[in-house]
């Protein structure tokens, strides 16, 4: 079985890149050169998706103690 990071460089025509897959609960990232992943520069971080979503869903929530209000002068 060939490796996601691999095929999906090679379905881009490249045989150098930087693969970065972002799922769910983690993202990855991959560094191929001539056609070969290099291991030592495989990285798996523990933030995803869910993760962001949350993040955003917290911060849509947070509101200021104090309220300035602006005059536009209108």
């Amino acid at each position: 079985m060939i490796a996601k990071p691999l095929a999906i460089c090679a379905k881009a025509g490249m045989d150098t890149c930087v693969v970065v897959d972002s799922g769910a609960l983690s993202t990855s990232v991959a560094v191929i050169v001539n056609g070969e992943l290099v291991p030592e520069r495989w990285k798996l971080i523990p933030v995803g998706g869910w993760h962001v979503s949350e993040y955003l869903k917290e911060a849509m929530r947070w509101q200021p103690e104090e309220y300035t209000e602006v005059d536009h002068g209108l």
